[in-house]
C-alpha cells in the first residue's frame, strides 16, 4: 500500500477500484442468477446417441527435425563457440481414420437450467473483474488526455497515511470475514437445494465391446548421424521406410463379430444428477464470498482515502 500512496495520479487506484468492485457485483449478480437457475432447474432424462467407429490406418505422416549442438573451446575473451549438426530424428506418426460402422444409444439426465450458485457466482466474478478493470484503465488514460483524474489526490501527512493503511486492513479484514459467513450461508443452501431435487435412477442399455486391436504398421522412428559434421549435409530419404523396420500400431477398437457387426455387451450405470453437495456448497461459498467481500473492502477502502484526500 505505501508504494500505491506515492502513486498521485489516481490511475492505479481506478483499475483496482474497478476491478474490485466489477468482482463484488459481478459475483453477487452470478450467485443470485445461479440461485434462481437452481430453483427453476428441472432434470428430464434423456437417451444420447453414440457413435460406433472402427480405426483404419490410412499411413502415416513423416518429418525431420535436425539435431545442433553447441561446442565451445577457450576461456574469456579467447572463448570461442560453434554449433555442429549432429543429425537428424526421423518420426513417424499413424494417420488413423475412424469408420462409422453403428451407433447406439445411452440414458444420460439433463438439466434445464445448467448455471449453478458456484458456477454463476465465479463466471459473474471473473467478468465483473475484467469489465471493471477495463473501465478503471480507461479512465485514468482519459484523465492523462484531459490533465486531470477522478481519483487524483494530495499528499497526506506520514501519521494520515500510516492511519490510512491500518484502517484499510482492518476494513478488508472484516468484509472479507463477513462475505465468506455470507457466502457460506447461501452456498449450503444451494447444495441442500441441489440434493433435495436431484434425480438417481440406476439404468442398463447396451453399449459395444471393445479391444487393443493392432491395425497395422508405420515406419519406427529413428537417429540418424551426420558422420561428417557437415553443416551443408543433407537428411537421407527414408519417408516410406525406417532402417529399424516398422512398428506396429494399436488402437482401442469394436470386438467385430462374423458378419463385421460390433459384439453388443449390457452396461448398468447409476445416474446422479447432483451437481454438488451441502459441504462443497458450504466451502465452496465460503471461498466465493471471501473474495467478494475481499472486492467490496478494497472498493470502499480506495472511495474512502480518496474522499479524505480530495477534501
Amino acid at each position: 500500500m505505501g508504494d500505491d500512496f506515492a502513486r498521485q495520479d489516481g490511475t492505479v487506484d481506478g483499475i483496482l477500484l474497478g476491478a474490485s468492485a466489477g468482482a463484488a457485483v459481478g459475483g453477487v449478480v452470478g450467485a443470485g442468477r445461479g440461485l434462481l437457475n437452481q430453483s427453476r432447474d428441472q432434470v428430464t432424462e434423456i437417451a444420447v446417441r453414440r457413435s460406433i467407429t472402427d480405426p483404419v490406418l490410412q499411413g502415416h505422416r513423416y518429418y525431420v527435425r535436425s539435431d545442433w549442438s553447441t561446442h565451445c573451446t577457450g576461456f574469456d575473451e579467447y572463448r570461442r563457440c560453434e554449433r555442429q549438426l549432429d543429425g537428424w530424428w526421423h518420426n513417424y506418426s499413424p494417420s488413423i481414420n475412424d469408420r462409422l460402422i453403428g451407433s447406439y444409444s445411452e440414458p444420460a439426465l439433463q438439466h434445464s437450467h445448467s448455471g449453478t450458485y458456484l458456477g454463476s457466482a465465479v463466471a459473474g466474478a471473473a467478468l465483473g473483474a475484467g469489465v471493471g478493470a477495463g473501465l478503471g484503465l480507461a479512465v485514468g488514460v482519459l484523465g492523462k488526455l484531459v490533465g486531470a483524474h477522478p481519483l487524483e489526490r494530495r499528499k497526506l501527512p506520514p501519521e494520515v497515511r500510516e492511519k490510512l493503511i491500518d484502517d484499510t486492513g482492518q476494513n478488508v479484514a472484516a468484509s472479507t470475514a463477513l462475505g465468506a459467513g455470507i457466502g457460506a450461508t447461501l452456498g449450503l443452501a444451494a447444495g441442500l437445494m441441489e440434493q433435495s431435487g436431484a434425480v438417481k435412477v440406476s439404468r442398463v442399455w447396451q453399449e459395444p465391446v471393445t479391444a487393443s486391436r493392432n491395425i497395422g504398421e508405420i515406419p519406427r522412428s529413428h537417429y540418424e548421424w551426420n558422420h561428417g559434421r557437415w553443416e551443408w549435409g543433407r537428411p537421407g530419404n527414408y519417408r516410406d521406410h525406417s532402417p529399424r523396420g516398422n512398428t506396429p500400431v494399436y488402437r482401442q477398437a469394436p470386438v467385430l463379430d462374423s458378419h463385421g457387426r460390433p459384439e453388443m455387451i449390457s452396461a448398468t450405470k447409476e445416474l446422479d444428477s447432483t451437481r454438488f453437495g451441502a459441504v462443497s456448497g458450504l466451502l465452496g461459498g465460503a471461498v466465493l464470498g471471501a473474495g467478494v467481500g475481499f472486492g467490496v473492502g478494497v472498493a470502499s477502502s480506495i472511495l474512502d482515502r480518496a474522499l479524505m484526500q480530495s477534501e
